[in-house]
């Protein structure tokens, strides 16, 4: 039986909203006692609840352990599709609410850097593919872009990942590629390297003033190992920035050297900063179209569409 395309009929008549709600909060808290007092329903009830599911789907959900209720593989699958069921029916207020003349609903995560440079293009071909599509825009940093999509937030990502991200997500996902995001090195046009032909080596840069996004972040992380490599220690920065165009103005404003993404500097006016080459190079990052596995809808296909895939 695969539970996450069942009888729709068959389970519409008789599993009900509460049965859902079971099943997430049965997940979470591990134990009926537990989930009783969460859902104010006396545990022998919630008992006869379960085995209600447990007889409409013919599978057993969740085993009992030392710990307490565990779920099995069939109640993992089951928790995730309760879980996308509820999340449509909490769209529904939201949708209605648009108005009769918006068709649908797009919700898309970006990192800033993806939202700024390649969402505006993207977002005007998909008003004249679907010009009655309502688009919102969620701009995070990539763990909470991921972690937007897992609970309902964001329909799909428009945006970087690391291995650790997609695994966090207790989930399928989908990812399509799009292109490679380059990092460059800028500097203040009258920085002493802002001029040099030859890529600078990072030897010479550690003592340097730096602006750098948080340490969790994906750049960060790329800046820090790219630095250990070369048997340095990570440089320290002056300021932490997360927002991109915030770090280029602190570069224009001569307060240090910073990272940015090649499309981030699509929008600089020509000669506010100076890219430097460095030896060795950051790594690309990746930018792909991330969604949940099986969730191929017209909201998706518009998207693909708007995307020139």
């Amino acid at each position: 039986m695969d539970l996450l395309d069942p009888d729709l009929n068959r389970l519409a008549s008789r599993l009900r909203f509460r049965h859902f709600q079971l099943l997430l909060t049965l997940a979470r808290e591990g134990s009926l006692r537990a989930a009783a007092q969460e859902m104010h329903v006396t545990q022998p009830a919630l008992s006869r609840m379960l085995e209600e599911i447990e007889g409409v789907l013919g599978v057993q959900l969740f085993v009992r352990t030392s710990r307490g209720l565990s779920p099995t593989g069939h109640g993992i699958a089951a928790t995730r599709s309760a879980r996308q069921i509820l999340e449509e029916l909490g769209r529904v207020p939201q949708e209605i609410n648009l108005g009769p003349q918006v068709a649908a609903l797009i919700r898309v995560g970006a990192p800033h850097f993806v939202a700024h440079s390649v969402m505006p293009r993207v977002i005007s071909r998909l008003a004249a593919l679907r010009p009655r599509v309502h688009v919102q825009l969620i701009e995070r940093p990539v763990p909470e872009l991921f972690a937007a999509l897992q609970e309902g937030d964001a329909d799909a990502l428009v945006t970087t990942y690391a291995p650790q991200h997609i695994e966090a997500v207790k989930m399928p996902l989908h990812q399509e590629k799009l292109y490679e995001s380059n990092y460059q090195l800028v500097a203040p046009p009258d920085h002493r390297f802002a001029k040099s032909r030859r890529p600078v080596p990072l030897a010479k840069l550690v003592n340097e003033d730096w602006i750098l996004p948080a340490q969790d972040s994906m750049l960060r992380k790329e800046i820090d190992w790219v630095f250990r490599r070369a048997g340095l220690l990570p440089p320290v920065p002056v300021v932490e920035a997360n927002n991109p165009t915030t770090s280029i103005q602190l570069v224009v404003a001569g307060i240090g050297l910073g990272f940015a993404h090649g499309e981030t500097l699509q929008n600089v006016p020509p000669g506010t900063v100076a890219p430097i080459r460095i030896s060795p190079s950051p790594a690309s990052a990746q930018v792909a179209l991330v969604y949940r596995a099986k969730r191929m809808n017209e909201k998706i296909q518009a998207l693909r569409a708007a995307l020139g895939l």
